[in-house]
């Protein structure tokens, strides 16, 4: 989703910001960085490659967080809470 909606918004380019999705009702986890108009997601959080933010929820709690359907409260938030701001801003709202 996170490609499109930038497209579909002119979102800015990315300079690297890693962002952690982790799931709390199954074993998933995924790093998120953006590299100027592209996307990188990679599977798992790498200790040798911190986040500046880490989210933790649901599948589906995490998944309406990042369509901006509930508030940020609804995760846990490890690290840099203004890094939400900037994942927004990089992920539109559509």
């Amino acid at each position: 989703m996170a490609p499109a909606r930038r497209a579909w918004q002119q979102a800015p380019s990315g300079a690297g910001e890693p962002f952690g999705f982790r799931q709390t009702d199954g074993k998933g986890s995924w790093t998120v960085r953006f590299e100027g108009a592209d996307v990188r997601v990679a599977e798992g959080n790498s200790a040798a490659e911190p986040c500046d933010v880490e989210l933790a929820g649901t599948a589906s709690d995490l998944m309406l967080l990042l369509w901006q359907r509930v508030p940020a409260d609804r995760v846990e938030v490890k690290g840099d809470h203004d890094m939400l701001d900037r994942y927004f801003t990089l992920v539109p709202s559509v």
